[in-house]
């Protein structure tokens, strides 16, 4: 029983176990001197003390019934069937309180002639009368697949705490009486009868904010934070953060946290939102009349809630009646996410992957996927670093890159535990001087939806000086944090207590929202009361336990900290504060940085806080801009990221383009022939329609998947079958979330999922992609998805940490891991007495007979089409069906594209694909798909596929792949042409005017020029992604379609194929630098400057030197002149007298 209580520690448990002991011996002498029974079933009259508590604390603790069943057969708890019943007897009783609390609210005269007032008050049962109460509310879920879960829900739940103090403990309210029942008086639900689904948010006065002026931070406060983390910082014992800072704080009066009935109702649902708010509301003027209702919730409900007080403030929703408080626990989160991100880049992971660290996971901690606890300490053991490396500058190049970026690094570690000090503190005031001093960051580092709800929040509590003083009384007396333990320094946000009240009701294995989960929700902490009442009467909870000392101020937690900071600091190579023009830590490589992004982050709180002014001046103070309107992103350059540059002069550019196809609409009427003229071009010979702010657009290429899906076999395979498998798509799926220690564990989970793809089959080929022979246009892709470190490895080595992100990017280590993988899946082939085939770089090892021989195709897409054809040739008996495991879409293409070379080599055997992955995995069957679309359509659809964007070229915008292939497949005709391309690299005039035409079509102009669509759509200028391509655009796309479709994937069949030179196919190589042709003219500027030439001339008709007159064009709105407002024939006077 104490091993499920307590779980393996038994620290401090010695005398309560001896303790427990005496009182079960206790309980077994009482029982023998009762009046002997011929059974011994346990009976009611004969139930004592102990064996209740027992039976309530087990089940309590676990919620299952194999547990007291057990304890229950040695006599020493209830039964599962009597305990149950406590419990429900014990929830019944608290929803009867909830229907006397109501009662009694209703009859009070203040309330007497609400019409919408509670029947059923909730309240917690046990908050007494004129104690400080605040509520809180978050989304709760849980997943069927979860250990816990039964099934799933994503609900709502509400918890209550309350402040009582030793001059205020409050007053106890009438409870009504216990009575034994079998089941509840109210199902669950009941309890939210009051959501109003219908409830929407009135938009029309949403954006209504008071005006007001508040006095500024003191900055004292904020230098007095800083200074108690100096004092840390300098401590010659090298404490950790909490030890230190506990050592000098003094125990507070453990605050009461209640959980109310779980809603099942979705969290940020406007009806739910409003349903928490009334509850708040009421539950507190029942509880403490007189007080402001305070409703703590994380920033999606926040945003909600708020929205609705701005909008119904006149109807019993303003901040004088209900304050609205940001979860600190989630901005503390978020203020941890950018610390990561402006340290995750410069080496520190890798880093702290490779220094021995007490922690596991630390490199982990820094890149965002840790958890919050972890990374907060590991900050703490890099700031102590940082301190030290500072304090040793004796002088300092305050101006280096080097020095100024980490001295940015070094200051926002400093506010990040400043903030994280004044939570543990219950320092209010503290609080939020240093949440006003880090708000600039939330807009430098583009947290969108924190700039505007944060922002809000921080001028509510601004307010609360001459609003509501007494609430900020409160807040400043320590109720605006959460210490349930009283320990010193261990308070935590009021929504993280939430969490934890979250926890222990999905811990209920009963389903949530039902009334089982509703019975151990209401009755548990009253349980826990009642049985923590019995331990302090039956010294089972013995004075001097020392509960109130903190769980790391131990000898083991302190040596563990300075070991980690002295390991930090000796891993790293020198001094970060010293190292001159880089900034990079000891990770094996110099990352540098460039002085836009040096002066980017040195400059971001400057600029950060003067948006934040900008913000609310705008949306605050004058209401010119609404609360809710759109913020823009910064986009700063961090370190270790790729530069913007390029990006933000793509954006540029799409502005000017903007702003010259609006100017071209102004004066198209006027000016038809130079306008015309001009948009047989690309403005600054960029094909905008394949741009995006200077990226390449690229649509999902699984949605050729949904036209697989009606193809999806759900039958059992018969027959002889062979199976063959995309090596690089298994390696990436189990690497992902791979929990190998080493290298060859990998290996052993590879080989499971590669073997499990076809049991049955008696030959098994494992194709690779080849990365030892080099392709401009494959390197081009691979370079841009960036190069990771090499690292020399064998079979024993510890699998990598960041596998995907960094060990997978580099093809040195590809190369190895293949080569390491093949010899292993050979043996296990043997040991199973299982044909294979492996091919990986240019090698081919099999167990079978085979014509595989070396291959110079670098993607593995391409080279299945090999194997299947080895497979039909050398099966004895004949295969019936083959089974390719790839997720690629590109293998789906080129398949069904081969599909009539397979026939020919084996009729009757079936294609198989297996793709997907977890639950959404499936298997598609090409046969009948090729059967079904036929051989040209199949064929076109590989010029198609490369057409509407693929990893090589760039996609339509607004123009779906999926949307383009029905609508080509719905011309046979038009299929014939493109499935010629996709064999034949030579394009003629003809198949370049059908698929100009087809173009057209998808744009809604069908039967006009490419030139004449575009001069249509000026009218949409404004959206100028809409306007069609030039002529010029689309014939450079369908010849780089026809490369990757008949020379890149057009050689399937031919192991050594010599493919051409992508230059002239739209693209151009200069300095073995690839680049795209967007345009096979590429004179633009000149054409488009002239039809929106403007003039200045202040002559009523016009006059000789005027700039339009001299080119003999009329004038137009763009011109500044009289004569742009009158008849042009003014102006063709002018112009026939010069003639």
């Amino acid at each position: 029983m104490c091993f499920l209580l307590t779980g393996e520690t038994a620290r401090y448990q010695e005398r309560r176990f001896r303790a427990l002991g005496d009182i079960m011996m206790n309980h077994v002498i009482t029982r023998s001197s009762a009046e002997p029974r011929e059974s011994f079933r346990l009976e009611r009259e004969r139930d004592t003390p102990t064996l209740v508590y027992n039976s309530l604390k087990v089940y309590n603790a676990t919620h299952q019934r194999a547990p007291l069943d057990t304890m229950y057969r040695s006599l020493s708890t209830l039964s599962y069937e009597r305990t149950r019943k406590i419990f429900v007897s014990m929830a019944d009783r608290i929803l009867r309180q909830y229907k006397s609390d109501g009662e009694a609210f209703q009859a009070t005269p203040e309330d007497a002639s609400d019409d919408t007032a509670y029947c059923y008050l909730q309240v917690p049962f046990n908050a007494p009368h004129d104690v400080f109460v605040v509520f809180r509310h978050d989304n709760i879920d849980r997943n069927a697949r979860d250990l816990l879960g039964t099934t799933h829900f994503h609900g709502t739940s509400i918890s209550v705490e309350y402040f009582p103090t030793p001059e205020n403990p409050g007053r106890e309210r009438e409870h009504v009486a216990y009575k034994e029942v079998d089941k509840l008086s109210l199902s669950a639900p009941d309890l939210c009868i009051e959501v109003d689904d219908t409830f929407f948010i009135p938009k029309a006065a949403v954006d209504l904010v008071t005006r007001f002026e508040y006095l500024p931070i003191d900055a004292n406060l904020v230098s007095d934070c800083l200074k108690e983390q100096f004092n840390w910082l300098n401590d010659e014992r090298v404490l950790p953060w909490g030890v230190y800072h506990s050592r000098y704080q003094e125990e507070t009066l453990p605050s009461v946290t209640d959980a109310l009935p779980v809603i099942d109702k979705k969290s940020d649902d406007p009806a739910t939102v409003l349903h928490c708010l009334n509850i708040a509301i009421r539950g507190t003027k029942f509880l403490n009349p007189g007080q402001v209702a305070v409703d703590v919730a994380d920033q999606p409900i926040y945003k909600q809630a708020k929205r609705i007080q701005m909008a119904m403030a006149d109807k019993g929703y303003g901040k004088q009646i209900v304050f609205l408080i940001l979860g600190p626990f989630h901005i503390e989160k978020v203020t941890l996410d950018m610390g990561v991100l402006l340290v995750g880049n410069v080496g520190l992971s890798e880093l702290l992957d490779k220094t021995k660290m007490s922690v596991a996971g630390a490199g982990e901690a820094v890149k965002g996927t840790g958890n919050q606890l972890r990374t907060l300490y590991i900050f703490q053991v890099f700031l102590y670093v940082l301190h030290q490396f500072k304090s040793e500058c004796t002088s300092p190049s305050t101006e280096s890159p080097a020095y100024r970026f980490w001295d940015t690094v070094y200051r926002y570690l400093m506010l990040l535990l400043g903030l994280h000090y004044a939570t543990r503190a219950r320092n209010f005031s503290m609080y939020e001087a240093l949440l006003e001093t880090m708000l600039p960051f939330f807009f430098s580092l583009d947290r969108m939806n924190y700039q505007v709800w944060l922002t809000v929040f921080l001028d509510d509590l601004r307010q609360l000086h001459a609003e509501n003083p007494a609430l900020r009384e409160k807040f400043e007396s320590g109720c605006f944090f959460s210490c349930e333990s009283g320990r010193p320094f261990s308070s935590v946000a009021l929504d993280q207590s939430h969490e934890f009240v979250n926890r222990r009701l999905k811990n209920c294995m009963a389903p949530l929202g039902s009334d089982d989960s509703l019975a151990y929700n209401l009755a548990g902490p009253q349980i826990s009361r009642e049985c923590s009442a019995y331990e302090e009467m039956s010294d089972l909870r013995p004075a001097g336990e020392p509960s109130n000392e903190r769980h790391d101020d131990n000898a083991g937690t302190i040596l563990r900290f300075s070991e980690d900071v002295r390991n930090l600091k000796a891993a790293m190579s020198a001094n970060p504060f010293t190292t001159g023009s880089v900034c990079y830590l000891n990770n094996g490589s110099e990352v540098p940085r460039s002085d836009e992004m040096v002066s980017g982050i040195e400059k971001m709180e400057e600029d950060g806080r003067k948006a934040a002014t900008k913000f609310r001046e705008e949306r605050l103070f004058t209401s010119t801009v609404p609360v809710t309107a759109t913020v823009h992103k910064v986009n700063l350059l961090m370190a270790g990221e790729e530069d913007v540059t390029a990006r933000k002069e793509g954006k540029k550019a799409e502005k000017v383009a903007v702003d010259i196809l609006g100017k071209l609409a102004k004066v198209a009427p006027l000016r038809p022939q130079l306008v015309m003229t001009a948009l047989q071009y690309d403005i600054d010979n960029v094909a905008h329609v394949f741009v995006n702010g200077g990226q390449l657009h690229q649509p999902p290429k699984s949605a050729l998947l949904t036209l697989a899906k009606e193809f999806v076999f759900l039958g059992q395979k018969s027959g002889s079958g062979a199976a063959i498998a995309d090596l690089s798509v298994v390696v990436t799926q189990l690497g992902a979330n791979s929990k190998a220690s080493t290298f060859t564990t990998f290996f052993s989970s590879v080989w499971a999922e590669l073997n499990s793809i076809d049991r049955r089959a008696r030959r098994l080929d494992i194709v690779g992609d080849n990365y030892r022979d080099h392709h401009i246009l494959k390197e081009s892709v691979r370079t841009e998805r960036g190069s990771g470190t090499e690292i020399n490895f064998n079979g024993r080595t510890q699998f990598p940490k960041n596998f995907i992100g960094d060990f997978l990017r580099n093809n040195n280590n590809k190369n190895k891991l293949y080569d390491l993988m093949a010899p292993y899946f050979m043996q296990r082939a043997q040991d199973n007495d299982l044909k294979i085939a492996v091919t990986h770089g240019r090698k081919v090892s099999k167990t079978c007979r085979s014509d595989l021989e070396s291959s110079t195709h670098l993607e593995a897409d391409i080279r299945i089409v090999q194997h299947i054809l080895d497979q039909m040739r050398h099966a004895d008996p004949p295969l019936d069906y083959i089974t390719v495991r790839s997720n690629d879409t590109d293998v789906l293409v080129i398949l069904l594209s081969y599909m009539e070379e397979l026939e020919k080599t084996r009729p009757s055997c079936i294609i198989y694909l297996d793709t997907g992955v977890g639950k959404a995995r499936y298997t598609i069957d090409l046969s009948t798909m090729y059967l079904s679309l036929g051989n040209i359509r199949c064929k076109a659809l590989r010029f198609l596929h490369a057409f509407t964007g693929c990893d090589f070229t760039p996609a339509f915008f607004g123009q779906g792949k999926l949307k383009v292939v029905r609508a080509a497949f719905e011309d046979l005709d038009l299929c014939k042409v493109m499935a010629t391309l996709a064999v034949d690299i030579s394009v003629s005039r003809d198949q370049l005017r059908a698929v100009t035409d087809f173009v057209m079509r998808l744009y809604k102009y069908d039967g006009l020029t490419a030139t004449e669509a575009r001069f249509r759509a000026l009218p949409l200028a404004t959206q100028w992604r809409k306007m069609p391509p030039t002529e010029g655009a689309i014939h450079c796309q369908v010849w780089r379609a026809t490369y990757i479709a008949a020379s890149f994937w057009g050689k399937g069949c031919n192991p050594v194929p010599t493919i051409l030179s992508p230059a002239g196919f739209g693209w151009s190589v200069k300095d073995n630098q690839l680049s795209f042709v967007w345009n096979k003219d590429t004179t633009s500027s000149p054409v488009y400057q002239q039809p929106i030439t403007s003039c200045v001339c202040r002559s009523d008709g016009g006059c000789k030197r005027c700039k339009c007159v001299k080119m003999r064009m009329t004038c137009t709105p763009l011109c500044k002149c009289k004569c742009a407002h009158v008849a042009s024939l003014l102006v063709d006077q002018v112009i026939a007298d010069m003639d």
